[in-house]
This record gives C-alpha cells, structure tokens and sequence, in this order.
C-alpha cells in the first residue's frame, strides 16, 4: 500500500509572516528615530518663526515637501500613499510646531 504524504504550507506561510512582521518591527524603530529627530527640527523652525512672528502654516513649503517625497519615491505605484503619509507627519508637525511657539510664549 502506498502512503500518501499531505503537507501544508501554512507552517511556512507563518514563518513568511512572522519574518515579515520582524522586518517591519525593524524598520519602524528606525523610523521612530528619524521621527525624533525630524520633530526636533521642527522645534527648531518654531522657535524661528516666533522670533519672526511667522504663521505655522506655509503652504508653498508643504507643497514643495509632497513634490520632493514623490520625486524620491522609486516605485511610483507608492506615491500617493507615501505622500499621504507624508502629509499626515507635516499636519501632526504644525499641530507640535504650534505648541511649540505656545510652550514658549
């Protein structure tokens, strides 16, 4: 009699995903720090922009931001999730840069 052998993949499919998910843990640490980073630099344009009595929002800029980061963008297919993201971290940095100029008021 013949035996016959059933194997499944989702044992590796699990292994696909859980590695998959420790590239993105990875990544999001990394990300993290250069948020850090990027958010202190925004303190740094709020302190300038009290001492010269300068709106937080500068629209021309962020349209200049969201040209740079599609132009940056390899795979074009991402470029309007990317810039939407994008969009999201410069309304979260004016809401900081904000509070930034209030903080030190």
């Amino acid at each position: 009699m013949k035996k016959i052998y059933c194997f499944s993949t989702k044992g590796m499919k699990d292994m696909n995903l859980t590695a998959s998910r420790q590239q993105i843990d990875e990544i999001d640490k990394q990300i993290t720090a250069l948020l850090e980073e990027r958010m202190k630099a925004v303190a740094a344009v709020a302190a300038y922009k009290k001492a010269h009595r300068m709106p937080v929002l500068d629209a021309s800029r962020e349209a200049a931001v969201l040209d740079k980061v599609a132009a940056f963008t390899s795979d074009k297919l991402l470029v309007p999730y990317i810039k939407r993201i994008y969009q999201a971290l410069m309304d979260e940095s004016k809401v900081y840069e904000d509070d930034e100029m209030k903080r030190n008021g």
